[in-house]
């Protein structure tokens, strides 16, 4: 089976407004891998040496929050929260 290859160093700054670089692309014309949120969640969820790991539903509400301000895909938010909330607050981290 093949699977559709990205590549990453010009689509990792994708603002699903367009204000992403360096190509502005909007909405739709994003490829799919760059909207995938899955990192941020990861991210807020992990442990830092400056912070501590934030609980599931702090991290899904931030980013909520950020997809209302236009920086992620709505539909791409609501498979998380559908997830995260089929998951009983399962964190994406191998590490968590």
């Amino acid at each position: 089976m093949l699977f559709p290859v990205f590549k990453v160093d010009t689509i990792v700054a994708k603002i699903f407004d367009g204000t992403g670089y360096p190509d502005k692309l909007k909405g739709e014309d994003i490829p799919i891998g760059a909207r995938i949120v899955a990192d941020a969640y990861s991210a807020l969820t992990a442990w830092r040496p400056y912070r501590g790991k934030w609980d599931c539903q702090a991290a899904l509400t931030e980013i909520k929050e950020d997809a209302e301000k236009g920086k992620f895909d709505p539909q791409v938010i609501a498979a998380l929260e559908s997830f995260v909330g089929s998951s009983n607050g399962m964190t994406l981290n191998r590490n968590a």
